[in-house]
């Protein structure tokens, strides 16, 4: 808050804690610009947060930067040997990974890691299932708008320019497609519901139409939590989730609910598509996997058969290999673009299909 700042400039300071620390991921927002704006302020730096990398290794450097200037001052050269920066005739591309292994190494100093495992050691297992499921009725839909989608990369695919152009297009179109997806589950989950017979369930989505339908389906055994409501309503929710027998789903997106609720009076959730990252995924599930869990979690993660989201599920576990492997975990996967791989792998799928008719 902007009352906040000018006290904070007028004082002197031992220490700084910034929780949540990977929102700073990028140098450009104003949320990044203002915490390094006050950097100066503090002998020592102290950094929290459950996930430091979301997505690839370039959303590293701000918080390499913050914590240690003096080492961490060269964004080009860490674009270069860590993100396999890449530079077209329309500007560069770091959205890639390279030299992991020596990335992790170079982090250690500056990073202390503690698994939920390993400082929650009363928590109950988790197991993830994943869920098949068809279109139920929206194959057409499904099928016109990925034709839709392929004929226009084809106008612009091999076309650099045009290609960097239409990243906000690419996404829109993408998103149609999941959402579709999203909104052809709305039986399945209601089905899953009935045989819950009134265990208490927690459903995430990214999108809000299917919450709105589901909830218009259960009327008063769930509450709906996408943050539209007011910061009280929302509060309210999670109280009678928690507390209230009568109230046997919590329906949340993933964006507004994925975050800072405990939801512990469930052990299931239903994830009805898949977020861009795996953290964003991980986060939204951890709702009901922490402190106060006395049972064993189950996160269901339900996918539409034969369309991208098969795809975007392999894509977010190579991205979990290229996390875990900076952060500690030894795996091999290295990371493409999540937009450049779907297209990439839409486009090949439609070369085939072409080469056995």
């Amino acid at each position: 808050p902007s009352k906040v700042i000018p006290f904070i400039l007028a004082q002197k300071w031992d220490l700084i804690i910034l929780d949540e620390a990977h929102r700073i991921k990028n140098q450009r927002a104003k949320q990044t610009k203002a915490v390094q704006k006050i950097h100066g302020l503090f002998k020592h730096h102290c950094l929290l947060t459950g996930t430091p990398l979301l997505n690839r290794p370039i959303e590293l450097f701000p918080i390499l930067n913050y914590v240690a200037p003096q080492k961490w001052n060269k964004f080009f050269i860490f674009a270069e040997r860590y993100a396999n920066a890449k530079q077209g005739r329309w500007g560069w591309d770091f959205s890639g990974s390279s030299n992991l292994n020596e990335l992790k190494e170079e982090i250690k100093p500056y990073m202390i890691r503690r698994k939920k495992e390993e400082v929650l050691t009363d928590l109950p297992e988790k197991t993830v299932q994943i869920i098949e499921v068809g279109l139920n009725g929206a194959e057409r839909e499904y099928r016109q708008a990925e034709q839709a989608l392929i004929a226009w990369i084809a106008s612009v695919y091999g076309d650099e320019r045009a290609i960097r152009a239409s990243r906000a297009e690419q996404l829109t179109r993408f998103n149609y497609l999941k959402q579709i997806c999203s909104n052809a589950k709305v039986d399945t989950v209601l089905e899953l519901i009935e045989n819950a017979n009134g265990s208490k369930l927690v459903i995430f989505s990214q999108y809000k139409d299917p919450l709105k339908k589901l909830q218009k389906e259960l009327g008063k055994k769930a509450v709906l939590f996408t943050g539209d409501e007011s910061l009280e309503e929302r509060s309210k929710a999670v109280e009678a989730f928690q507390n209230n027998p009568g109230i046997s789903v919590f329906l949340g997106s993933i964006k507004a609910g994925g975050l800072g609720i405990t939801l512990t009076s469930a052990s299931t959730t239903l994830m009805m598509d898949l977020p861009w990252t795996p953290a964003d995924m991980e986060q939204a599930e951890a709702r009901i996997h922490r402190i106060g869990q006395k049972n064993a979690v189950l996160a269901c993660r339900l996918v539409c058969k034969g369309t991208i989201e098969e795809t975007i599920l392999g894509l977010l576990e190579k991205k979990k290999g290229v996390i875990g492997k900076i952060l500690g975990e030894e795996v091999e996967q290295e990371e493409e673009g999540m937009l450049d791989n779907l297209i990439n792998q839409l486009m090949r799928r439609q070369g085939e299909c072409k080469e056995k008719v």
